[in-house]
């Protein structure tokens, strides 16, 4: 795997994990209800993975975006 190439990946998986966090922290602050209406639901397992993927998805990739708008021209500096 070339420098640039994992430089990106670990980017998007610190994104993604930030995201993950993002998420649980709401869900267990009960942000607007959120956390007890998705508890109450009977499609929890659903509702959690829509939730994670997506925010995951997001978040990794704004934070891929972001390190690669900042980068310097030599990813390994």
């Amino acid at each position: 795997m070339s420098n640039y190439a994992r430089f990106l990946f670990i980017n998007a998986l610190v994104g993604a994990l930030l995201g993950c966090i993002f998420v649980a922290g709401l869900l267990y602050a009960d942000m607007g209800g959120v956390g007890s209406l998705v508890m109450k639901s009977e499609q929890k397992l659903l509702i959690l993975a829509i939730i994670f993927s997506s925010t995951a998805v997001n978040v990794g990739l704004m934070y891929m975006t972001t390190a690669i708008l900042l980068a310097t021209d030599d990813p390994g500096k």
